[in-house]
């Protein structure tokens, strides 16, 4: 009687972890479509873009976002 009560407080306790982090994963997942984070993988070079003629330390970013010099299109 003792260790069934156990088992199904033990196996409650696994489901409500278990769901907890699936939510969670979903959580990050989503808010991450929105604001991206180092936390998943991305190969895309777009997330090291800064803002747009933003500033940087003590010089402005390009008009791509990016750490260089300016380029002009032919």
């Amino acid at each position: 009687m003792v260790l069934k009560k156990v088992f199904r407080k033990a196996l409650t306790l696994c489901i409500v972890v278990i769901v907890t982090f699936l939510l969670a994963e979903v959580s990050f997942r989503i808010y991450n479509g929105f604001r991206p984070s180092p936390i998943f993988y991305d190969d895309s070079y777009n997330r090291f873009r800064g803002k747009p003629l933003g500033p940087d330390y003590d010089t402005k970013l390009n008009s791509g976002g990016f750490k260089d010099v300016e380029f002009t299109t032919q």
